[in-house]
């Protein structure tokens, strides 16, 4: 890595790092290098399949608010079944075809289902702006600062 890309990345705030995106994230010149591994000489791997995990969803968490937007959809599809639900108990008590006290059951059931899964919707949305603004990376990196042919004036010094 380039001096400059290290310093930027010394210069992140950031406590649980992910290295191998951030490094990505600032960008610089990246380039592949092709090369034969040779298998273990000995001895087991000390990066166990819980080790991979962690390291995967510290990959996703750090740079993506996917999993709260993926909550966001079961938070909506949720709220469609129980739609559905509400429409069978009313159907259901129209029709006289349930027992007493299953419908108001089932509404009520329903409607603090939906309640709950539309909060935490909303809840996750304002988690999730608040997570990437605090990290506090910089909105954009300045790679050179180019002036038309002439040198910047000094500054005054008035006093």
């Amino acid at each position: 890595m380039s001096r400059r890309i290290v310093e930027r990345l010394n210069a992140m705030p950031e406590h649980d790092r992910y290295l191998r995106g951030m490094v990505a994230w600032l960008g610089g010149a990246q380039a592949e290098l092709l090369y034969d591994r040779d298998p273990r000489y000995a001895g087991q791997t000390g990066y166990t399949l819980r080790k991979m995990l962690r390291l995967a969803v510290n990959g996703v968490t750090s740079f993506s608010t996917a999993p709260l937007k993926a909550a966001v959809v079961f938070a909506v599809i949720g709220i469609l079944i129980a739609v559905g639900i509400l429409i069978y108990a009313l159907g259901g008590f129209l029709t006289g075809k349930v027992e007493p006290g299953w419908t108001s059951l089932a509404l009520i059931m329903v409607f603090f289902g939906i309640s709950q899964l539309g909060c935490l919707a909303i809840i996750g949305a304002y988690v999730g702006r608040a997570y990437m603004q605090l990290k506090g990376r910089p909105l954009f990196l300045i790679d050179e600062i180019a002036t038309q042919g002439r040198r910047p004036s000094p500054p005054d010094k008035a006093a």
